[in-house]
């Protein structure tokens, strides 16, 4: 489907996978919290190939 929301994370090269694993699963819960929150706001759009959230 098409990209709602989208996050990134800062890591340095100290971090060990598991590290990573664990930080990228946190913040794919707070980014599908927060795009299931507009989804249900109804304040998501999608027509052709663009998504527009407000």
């Amino acid at each position: 489907g098409p990209i709602i929301i989208q996050d990134t994370l800062p890591i340095n090269h100290n971090y060990s996978v598991e590290k990573m694993r664990l930080a990228g699963k946190d913040i794919e819960k707070l980014v599908l919290a927060r795009a299931l929150k507009l989804v249900l706001e109804d304040r998501v759009f999608v027509h052709e190939n663009k998504t527009v959230v407000f």
